[in-house]
């Protein structure tokens, strides 16, 4: 009977260390996760002395094993970024890069609303890709037009009652409208949930050269289906 007790009591103790194992796995240690938004806030005092924030949350990114401290910004246009604490205590940040891209969003919805009034939902990012271009967003505190900000911009709207044809038109509208105000783009996606229309117009400059379906004239985009309806 001892022994038995003794069995049962082994396995309780496996199966709390189990599901610890996996609750820390998930969500992180807790006291990991206070010390981050602690250690995080006295990075951002130093780094940026005259930045007026709020700290969100803390919290442990499973998928990239580390620990992260969501902060907003205070202002008129606040910028949402992330400091991220790593295992052997390096620490990071991606505040430049959400402030040029909110700033770009802002810019670009302002230039476009006319056009598109009906905007559900709108991301604005660098190309990632590594030979975009020469430099680099990152040598800049913020965006403006006119320099080597290549962007991927996503657009979901619930458009008027319109043909394919129109829907195709409207969309060159938009790219007009940002070539003119030399906005470097180099991907372009819209959906219009209303009439279940979809173009993906993408490329990527190489060497000085924009590469891809980007540039395509209207004849190019029927002619190679660029524009669809979803099924």
């Amino acid at each position: 009977m001892k022994k038995n007790k003794i069995i049962v009591a082994v396995i309780i103790i496996i199966v709390f260390l189990f599901i610890a194992w996996v609750y820390v796995g998930m969500k992180g240690l807790p006291w990991k996760i206070r010390q981050t938004g602690v250690i995080s806030q006295k990075y951002l005092r130093e780094k940026y002395p005259d930045l007026k924030y709020k700290v969100d949350k803390a919290y442990y990114n499973s998928k990239f094993g580390c620990y992260f401290c969501s902060v907003v910004t205070e202002g008129d246009l606040p910028i949402t970024f992330e400091v991220i604490v790593r295992e052997n205590e390096t620490i990071e940040d991606n505040y430049f890069e959400m402030k040029v891209n909110t700033e770009a969003k802002n810019i670009i919805v302002g230039l476009i609303k006319n056009s598109v009034p009906n905007i559900k939902h709108i991301s604005v990012l660098e190309d990632a890709g590594p030979d975009s271009v020469d430099g680099s967003y990152k040598k800049y505190t913020r965006f403006t037009t006119g320099k080597a900000y290549p962007l991927k911009i996503s657009i979901i709207w619930n458009g008027d009652k319109m043909s394919l044809d129109s829907f195709i038109d409207k969309t060159l509208n938009i790219r007009e409208i940002l070539e003119s105000k030399n906005i470097s783009v180099c991907g372009l996606y819209i959906q219009d949930d209303t009439n279940k229309y979809v173009i993906d117009l993408n490329g990527g400059i190489m060497n000085g050269k924009m590469e891809g379906n980007y540039n395509l004239t209207k004849g190019e985009i029927i002619k190679s289906k660029t524009a669809y309806i979803m099924k």
